[in-house]
């Protein structure tokens, strides 16, 4: 009989800590004491939510893994996260906590999507040096100067990173990943991004950056955007295929180099190069054949532009530059070539921005050849315009 209540006493109290360390909804910490609760478990199975009156500091003890979400979204008191076992997370999120200074998470070697938003003192983290793993990281307005195990793990998902006004530096050490937006930073003293690892993207942006540097890129299945940058070149040298590139409002740059891209064919497949104030001459793209189901648009201050290899551009073609020199007549034979199969554009020196109101660009499916070049006034012969003559014309009206 001692024997079998032993038994169902150890049940009983399994069961409770069982409950304890579980939760199908969502598990709230209010205070120090139910963070020691959620802390004694080596796993808690659910996700942890922290609520506003939490602070100022808890610590989650010996906890090494949460299966579900861990966040905290509401302003409070909060000024320190400890949770210095924790090796395993599903995801994180914390946002708008203004006091929040010290977040410590020294062991984890893995996370799902990690979510930090409006931490304006939060100057730094503890990852530790075991970060493996990733989801989707997204960091704004967080006043960090080093992204610590983030930049280091081997796999990320993807990485948006923006308002983070002291973060000078920021490399990665990923070799594939889905997304990477940078920017706006406005670092001051300017900001460097390099991806020295990485050969596999389906989209990457990168603004506000004084250099941007991708020496192993292959392949960008969407979109590669490079704007408002401050850098005064760029190249990616082993660049082959992308789904579509973009070029703008990079007032600096004066070289874009993409010497082994032969195919921009995506599902919105556009070659798109503008306002680029000192970019003169484009001619970084020897070996480009095929612009796929999409447009070609060059806008700027351009002299020279040069494509040697192109042998379809599947939509529009469109050339529109201040300089009054250049030269629209190759652009119209790549028409007449049938290597343009849509309307071809092409304005020059004082001539209307192409859409504008002064501005007649063509239309149709089957495009047509447009110039800038307006027929010359008719001047008639000066003997034309004497009075004799005039009133010779008078006398026979």
């Amino acid at each position: 009989m001692g024997f079998s209540k032993y038994f169902l006493s150890a049940i009983a109290g399994a069961s409770v800590a069982y409950a304890a360390c579980s939760n199908s909804q969502t598990q709230t910490v209010q205070n120090q004491g139910d963070a020691d609760t959620v802390g004694s478990c080596p796993t808690f199975t659910g996700d942890v939510h922290i609520n506003a009156n939490a602070g100022p500091t808890l610590d989650f003890g010996k906890i090494a893994k949460i299966t579900g979400k861990l966040s905290m979204d509401t302003d409070s008191q909060l000024t320190t996260l400890s949770l210095n076992s924790l090796t395993n997370l599903g995801s994180l999120s914390l946002t708008n906590l203004t006091k929040l200074a010290t977040l410590q998470m020294p062991q984890l070697t893995t996370v799902g999507d990690m979510t930090l938003e409006n931490l304006p003192i939060l100057g730094g983290w503890d990852f530790g040096t075991n970060l493996q793993q990733a989801g989707d990281v997204n960091i704004e307005n967080v006043q960090i100067a080093d992204l610590g195990a983030i930049a280091t793990a081997k796999k990320l998902n993807s990485v948006t990173l923006s308002n983070c006004q002291f973060l000078q530096n920021i490399h990665f050490s990923v070799s594939e990943i889905d997304s990477v937006d940078i920017g706006p930073n406005n670092v001051q003293q300017g900001q460097n991004v390099s991806f020295l690892q990485l050969a596999t993207a389906t989209t990457l942006t990168f603004r506000n950056s004084t250099i941007v540097n991708t020496p192993m890129l292959r392949n960008v299945s969407d979109t590669l955007s490079l704007i408002g940058n401050t850098f005064t070149s760029f190249g990616a040298q082993n660049l082959s295929w992308v789904g579509a590139l973009v070029i703008a409002s990079n007032p600096l740059v004066t070289n874009v180099s993409f010497p082994s891209l032969t195919n921009i064919n995506g599902t919105h497949p556009t070659l798109d190069i503008q306002n680029n104030t000192d970019l003169t001459v484009i001619d970084g793209f020897p070996q480009l054949v095929d612009v796929a189901n999409g447009d070609a648009i060059f806008a700027g201050n351009i002299k020279n532009l040069s494509l040697p290899k192109i042998t379809n551009i599947a939509g529009a073609l469109t050339v529109d530059t201040t300089v009054q020199s250049f030269d629209c007549d190759p652009i119209h034979a790549l028409k007449d070539k049938q290597i343009a199969k849509g309307d071809v554009n092409c304005q020059n020196g004082d001539a209307a921005p192409i859409g504008s109101s002064g501005s007649s660009p063509t239309s149709g499916s089957g495009g047509a050849a447009s110039s800038s070049k307006s027929a010359a006034p008719i001047e008639l012969p000066s003997f034309l315009t004497t009075g004799l003559f005039a009133a010779l014309l008078a006398f026979l009206a």
